[in-house]
């Protein structure tokens, strides 16, 4: 018989569990929703003044948060005030390994973890202020061997075996030594008329899309644009090729800060949504000095005073936000420094991070639509909060809800049923 799973079973960790809900057998129970995250990162974003390839260039701050897109879902979902609806399932090894369950732990995600002999990967963001671009440094993951996969199966199968489980998010590259024989095995394991399967991958997972189980299969444009080998065509167009070829309910497709799309795989109707840039949401005050937080009178929530006093409460609301709660490393501070840049001409820029903003979509639209099963509202507002994480520059995946509602009030949404391009 094997050992039942146990959450916060990480490197150098007691095998603990912090849930208090456990099966029969004394095994942890998993919650509503598990994000299989079987390639986690430990993330640092190195903050610039100005970046220039191929000269030296000296960073003015260091942060460090989670990586991983599986992680960053289930972040997410914290975010939005569920993390006790919320699991992960993942691989982690040494001292980045734990600093991810701890950050994990601290934030009250479950996690169910297959412990592996070599570190999980580091990644590196560049964040130049100047040009308000990122540049990711993706290291190669460790290999997975042959009985730390054998573990995966076994704890996999113990906790999909729970009847707890709504919706699973399956999530990012495989690492090296495993295939999509995992994915293929978390779905096979769908019970009849249960669970939402979400999928944010595209790289060797035609076998999993082929089994029919995926019910929502959220990429961005150039993903999708690989899904088909379809380079030149609208994204529409793409996202009704995926439809045609392969069985899936929803095909979700984010394209930057262009439109995205929704693709109702049954009757191929394609929603657009139109979301507003953040430099229009966040309108700049002339002068650093105009940023003190002194909301109208009239403004009954942090909505209302984001849409009157723009810059003022975006600052104000994320300093105050869950979005700066502290790591176990380094504390995320919010402050005008870290968060406007002064630009050559004297005006007052946003600085963005959009690291980890489609992994807040995918997060949150799967838990939207376990709420309140509709698709289309579910992803409207799962974009709304990857446009609000952009303005969290030090971690991936946190938002504040203030001012995910208020760039969700606008976001408009049409459809067209015909083959005509949207």
């Amino acid at each position: 018989m094997s050992a039942a799973p146990t959450p916060q079973s990480c490197p150098e960790s007691s095998g603990g569990t912090n849930d208090a809900a456990l099966n029969q057998s004394g095994q942890a129970t998993p919650r509503e929703i598990l994000c299989v995250g079987l390639n986690p990162a430990f993330q640092t974003t190195l903050h610039f003044r100005s970046f220039t390839p191929g000269h030296v260039n000296r960073a003015f701050r260091k942060t460090h948060s989670i990586g991983g897109k599986g992680q960053n879902v289930a972040i997410s979902i914290q975010q939005l005030g569920h993390a006790d609806k919320v699991s992960v399932l993942q691989f982690v090894g040494g001292s980045t390994g734990k600093y991810i369950c701890d950050a994990l732990e601290q934030k009250n995600i479950q996690q169910f973890s297959v412990p592996v002999q070599k570190p999980t990967r580091t990644c590196t963001t560049v964040l130049d202020f100047s040009t308000n671009t990122t540049t990711e440094l993706v290291e190669p993951s460790n290999t997975i061997d042959a009985s730390e996969k054998a573990q995966f199966f076994t704890l996999a199968r113990s906790v999909l075996s729970s009847p707890t489980i709504r919706g699973i998010a399956i999530c990012g590259t495989l690492p090296a030594g495993t295939d999509a024989a995992c994915y293929d095995f978390v779905v096979r394991m769908k019970p009849a008329n249960g669970w939402t399967i979400l999928l944010d991958a595209y790289k060797g997972v035609e076998s999993t899309l082929e089994t029919g189980l995926i019910d929502i299969l959220k990429i961005n444009g150039d993903e999708a644009r690989a899904v088909v080998g379809d380079t030149t065509s609208p994204i529409p167009v793409v996202g009704r090729a995926i439809a045609a070829r392969y069985p899936i309910r929803y095909i979700a497709l984010t394209n930057g800060a262009e439109a995205a799309y929704l693709v109702d795989g049954t009757t191929r109707t394609v929603y657009a949504y139109s979301v507003p840039t953040l430099t229009e949401m966040v309108r700049l005050t002339d002068s650093c000095d105009q940023l003190q937080y002194d909301p109208p009178a009239a403004a009954a929530d942090c909505a209302s005073a984001l849409r009157m006093n723009p810059a003022v409460a975006q600052l104000a609301k994320l300093a105050e936000s869950s979005a700066c709660l502290p790591s176990p490393i380094m504390a995320p501070t919010l402050s005008r420094q870290n968060s406007f840049h002064i630009g050559p001409d004297g005006e007052q820029q946003l600085v963005l991070n959009p690291l980890g903003a489609g992994d807040t979509c995918s997060g949150v639209t799967l838990a939207s639509y376990l709420e309140s099963g509709d698709m289309v509202a579910a992803f409207r507002r799962g974009l709304a909060a990857a446009s609000a994480s952009c303005l969290v520059t030090e971690s991936t995946s946190h938002f504040d809800r203030a001012v995910m509602a208020a760039i969700y009030d606008q976001i408009t949404v049409t459809s067209s049923s015909s083959d005509a391009t949207i």
